[in-house]
């Protein structure tokens, strides 16, 4: 008999080995225990290679963004059935109504006039498996779930997993995004269609596939029949391949016609532009069908709202970023936004340029509802969790590795929740108020349930 450490002979019935002292028993046992956890540990490694669903779970960040997520869906579907009902909550359920009994009524001046008929019509299909006003709630919380997994996403393409799990965390508990989120409304719609094109925009330039040049020509040109303002979409992208392709070359003294030549050769960009292309022509015909301008409001019209606006209450739209972001992440969308302008990275152009564009834009907005300016709250809280991923790069460096950046993420992470579940507490009896007693019994309602209910 040899011993099974040293390899020396040793007599057949001895406990210890007389040469290395090692106790023979003991150290076998211990071998096997050895090899069996080795061989578990190869089998989990041939799992995730094979099994990229098995993967996904096991990574911490992917659980947390579950976990959150769950939250979220929690807190919409509680607050989606409440008894208040605003009048253009009314009107939208009743068209959807109208064309679940009669599809043709999609195409009617009354539905083309509101500019929406892509939920309409998502929430009539819904009407065949759920009654009118369960189809018609439950469209905008998923809506809003959509929306916060694709910030996840977007997050993770720009910086990495924690960066979109901070925005997921600011926006899930954002109180304007969810409270809207539980109506009949357009707006968290329209703001997850400008996150999904953003994303396809982002993938497609990262990946130049044709899959991704399609989904960005149909989120694009959904997104302008989600809703009128939707056509903002057009300057977003505009700005992104004018800053990329033109600005940005002409800065660093090269060649900027040469690049605007290499874009429009690009591989599958002509794919993305008919099929954007196609959706714009329906979209100004449908417009012109329905109110006999290209747009839903004239250039006039529209300026002559925004003056008359301006002159009575010219401060108005300066209220709106903090009641949409709160005073605690307004200053990160800013710092955000000068990083991002600051590094100047390709991947950050699609975000800055959303935010800029809707900066710019909602000046001009007839509406100085803050539910008008959601759109611009993903890209706002994206920008601001890039200020916070740099924050722990920027302290993980001053500190030169004296405290680990893991651990800095843990404590960001939990200021971050911290903070939005205070917002979340603060806004929920206000919301509970508004969803129960905010147009509940008013004149308007009653006269239109004695004219179309029977």
């Amino acid at each position: 008999m040899f011993c099974p450490k040293c390899g020396k002979g040793i007599n057949e019935e001895a406990r210890f080995c007389k040469w290395c002292g090692v106790e023979i028993g003991r150290f076998i046992s211990e071998r096997k225990e050895a090899k069996g956890i080795e061989d578990i540990r190869e089998r989990i490694v041939k799992l995730r290679s094979k099994n990229k669903l098995f993967n996904w779970f096991l990574d911490p960040y992917n659980l947390l963004f579950l976990t959150f997520l769950i939250v979220a869906t929690v807190v919409r579907f509680k607050y989606a059935f409440v008894d208040g009902v605003w009048p253009d909550e009314t009107q939208y359920a009743r068209i959807c109504y109208k064309i679940f009994k009669n599809p043709l009524n999609l195409f009617s001046k009354e539905s083309l006039s509101l500019h929406s008929p892509f939920i309409f019509l998502i929430i009539a299909f819904m009407n065949l498996f759920f009654s009118p006003d369960f189809a018609a709630r439950i469209v905008n919380p998923l809506f809003g779930i959509l929306g916060i997994s694709l910030v996840y996403l977007i997050g993770k393409e720009l910086r990495n997993k924690f960066t979109g799990l901070i925005a997921v965390i600011m926006l899930s508990f954002n109180r304007i995004y969810w409270f809207i989120g539980t109506r009949i409304l357009l707006d968290v719609p329209l703001a997850t269609m400008f996150t999904l094109t953003i994303y396809s925009l982002i993938r497609y330039e990262k990946t130049r596939k044709k899959v991704w040049a399609i989904i960005l020509g149909c989120s694009a040109g959904l997104t302008l029949f989600t809703k009128n303002s939707g056509m903002v979409i057009i300057g977003i992208i505009g700005l992104y391949y004018l800053a990329v392709y033109f600005i940005e070359p002409l800065l660093k003294g090269k060649n900027a016609f040469k690049n605007v030549v290499y874009l429009f050769r690009k591989r599958y960009f002509f794919v993305f532009v008919v099929i954007f292309l196609c959706s714009f022509i329906l979209w100004t015909a449908s417009n012109l069908f329905a109110t006999g301008n290209l747009l839903s409001l004239s250039i006039k019209q529209i300026g002559e709202t925004q003056y008359e606006q301006f002159k009575s209450t010219p401060l108005t739209h300066l209220s709106n970023p903090p009641m949409l972001l709160s005073w605690y992440f307004l200053p990160l969308f800013i710092i955000g936004l000068f990083i991002a302008l600051f590094y100047r990275l390709k991947s950050d152009y699609p975000i800055v340029c959303w935010a800029v564009v809707l900066i710019l834009v909602s000046f001009f907005m007839p509406s100085s509802a803050p539910r008008h300016f959601l759109i611009i709250v993903p890209a706002a809280f994206l920008l601001g969790a890039i200020a916070v991923n740099e924050a722990c790069h920027l302290i993980g460096g001053f500190t030169k590795g004296i405290i680990k950046p893991e651990y800095l993420r843990i404590v960001f992470l939990i200021l971050i929740v911290l903070i939005s579940f205070k917002q979340f507490q603060e806004s929920n009896n206000y919301i509970d108020y508004m969803g129960n007693h905010n147009y509940v019994g008013i004149k308007e309602a009653g006269i239109w349930i004695n004219n179309n209910v029977p």
